[in-house]
């Protein structure tokens, strides 16, 4: 069954006890209800803030990054950026010598002008870098059972103050998503 940010904003409201008619849409466009206008400006920061909580398998991505043409600073010989990407697990060279042992590599976050627009990017030596990080895009393509529950609680959260003024059951929800993240950082695949 395919999910839609519809949903998890509708699994949200549900939480909290909202009585208000369902929120149709996608984000960021969802329709012009309360809820719907909330849903708008809420849902991008909680699926962002909960994805940077751990690393997430189902947001994990890879691509080659794009030099900004600035000059890196010393002692980093590269500056790249990565426009998909809003976390950066790991930078690497395309090609590993051993993949099932990779050489760790040196690199760093910082913040600089890239096409008169300041945003973060990655300074290191390696040439034709590539990034693993967490994509931008607002709802994966299979959720993971943890992360979905997170996104729903943390939105619900967010919605039980902006719609119902119900800061007690914010907190209460705030609580839920860290002792869940907690959970879902303790690898289980054996």
């Amino acid at each position: 069954m395919t999910v839609t940010t519809a949903d998890i904003v509708n699994e949200s409201l549900n939480l909290i006890g909202y009585d208000g008619p369902p929120v149709t849409g996608a984000a960021p466009n969802f329709d012009t209800s309360t809820a719907g206008q909330a849903a708008a400006k809420l849902y991008a920061p909680a699926w962002q803030a909960v994805v940077r909580m751990n690393t997430w398998d189902c947001v994990r991505a890879t691509e080659v990054m794009t030099l900004t043409g600035n000059p890196a600073p010393y002692p980093w010989s590269y500056e790249y950026y990565t426009p998909n990407g809003f976390q950066i697990w790991q930078v690497m060279p395309q090609a590993l010598a051993d993949p099932n042992n990779p050489t760790p590599s040196d690199w760093i976050k910082g913040v600089s002008v890239v096409n008169n627009v300041q945003q973060s990017v990655i300074w290191t030596n390696i040439s034709g870098a590539q990034a693993v990080y967490a994509y931008g895009p607002l709802l994966p393509q299979s959720w993971d059972a943890l992360l979905r529950a997170c996104v729903v609680r943390y939105l619900a959260a967010e919605f039980a103050v902006s719609l119902l003024g119900k800061p007690d059951l914010a907190q209460s929800l705030f609580s839920e998503v860290a002792a869940m993240v907690q959970v879902s950082a303790m690898r289980t695949d054996t």
